[in-house]
């Protein structure tokens, strides 16, 4: 069900209810290690090698103390996790390569030793990445529910996408894409698009009826430090940011990269709150203007964060644009979600659009896998 802005969106003046990063090394208020250790039990299906590492790192203080190097918002297994990767796609006789399918290799006995005495040898190389890049997965897995979303926010509507924190600008192009939507048993449901790569989401309710898609007609992006198609360096970060043992999320990524280079996107420089309005100016052709946000807001200060929602308010209420935010209520706590997402660690999503009588409502529209494999609406 909507529910109405707190009150804490919507002011001028940014404040945070919340106290979570008042530590000094961790946006999470029960330490690194914690984080690493339940990070590690939650991923261990989807991920095993990263699963096995994080359960080594979490009791590892001197590797734990690499992550001191990146802003606090950043403070998170995956910084690490990326920094590593990097270090390994860069170097042809990192001790890694034979550990790491991404490379050629498979985990072994000998996976743990290795990784940690790897983070010790480059620790300098490491919090040099740790500081200077961020995590910026890209995953262009969420396009299929991206456009549920936009979908359902303006059915068969044309609207032009704005999609902050957009990285390469993949998900600019979530209409283009070879997409099926099936139900439980494999009945499609839906299908669009007809562009590499092939995407495919589970949709995980039997009486689920898909709206009339929505046309995408303006596309831009917003990105404080935005990946080019034509920039091999920032492509290996990105390829970094990808878990090195999932193959598919890997060829979904280069397919969609190889479409973008036919036809890059338009991508906007600038830390959020700032460059908004631009961005959504810039964008504008006449349609209604969708704001997306994927797995962006959670590394954004509290007080940033606020002001970016502050941001979609104003262009709800204003100018009756539409929001769409694929989100985790547990790390981004001070947005306006309602009771049946409130605390999620999950993917939870977030709509915000103008009601009838002019007042911004918010909407919990279901749970999606954090890679877009599966939808499970409200």
């Amino acid at each position: 069900m909507p529910t109405s802005v707190p009150d804490h969106v919507g002011h001028h003046t940014a404040r945070s209810n919340v106290d979570w990063v008042s530590s000094p090394t961790s946006p999470f208020p029960h330490g690194m290690d914690v984080e690493f250790a339940m990070f590690a039990r939650e991923i261990m299906r989807r991920s095993p090698l990263y699963a096995d590492l994080c359960a080594a790192i979490a009791d590892t203080p001197d590797v734990l103390a690499l992550l001191d190097a990146a802003d606090v918002s950043h403070r998170r297994p995956v910084q690490l996790l990326a920094a590593l990767h990097y270090q390994v796609l860069s170097d042809g006789t990192h001790p890694l390569r034979s550990q790491y399918p991404s490379t050629g290799g498979q985990p072994g006995p000998d996976l743990v030793p290795t990784a940690l005495a790897a983070c010790r040898d480059d620790a300098d190389a490491l919090r040099h990445l740790i500081a200077h890049r961020n995590v910026q997965t890209n995953e262009v897995g969420r396009s299929p529910i991206i456009m549920i979303g936009l979908s359902h926010l303006s059915p068969g509507e044309p609207v032009d996408l704005v999609d902050l924190g957009t990285s390469a600008g993949l998900n600019l192009y979530a209409d283009r894409y070879r997409t099926t939507c099936v139900d439980p048993d494999g009945n499609t449901l839906a299908t669009w698009g007809d562009t590499d790569p092939s995407l495919s989401c589970v949709i995980r309710s039997a009486g689920f009826q898909m709206p009339q898609l929505v046309t995408i007609r303006g596309r831009r992006g917003l990105d404080p430090d935005p990946i080019r198609s034509d920039d091999h360096d920032t492509l290996r970060w990105l390829d970094a940011c990808i878990w090195p043992d999932q193959s598919e999320r890997r060829d979904r990524v280069r397919a969609a990269i190889a479409t973008a280079q036919s036809a890059p996107p338009a991508i906007d420089t600038a830390h959020l709150p700032g460059g908004i309005d631009a961005t959504i100016s810039a964008a504008h052709t006449g349609a209604r203007t969708a704001l997306v946000t994927s797995w962006v807001l959670a590394y954004l200060a509290p007080e940033d964060r606020i002001a970016t929602i502050e941001t979609f308010t104003r262009a709800i209420a204003d100018d009756d644009a539409v929001a769409l935010l694929l989100e985790s209520p547990q790390e981004c706590p001070d947005l306006p979600w309602p009771d049946s997402a409130s605390g999620s660690r999950r993917t939870e999503m977030l709509a915000g659009r103008r009601t009838p009588s002019g007042h911004v409502a918010w909407e919990h529209l279901g749970t999606a896998h954090p890679h877009g494999i599966w939808f499970l609406p409200l």
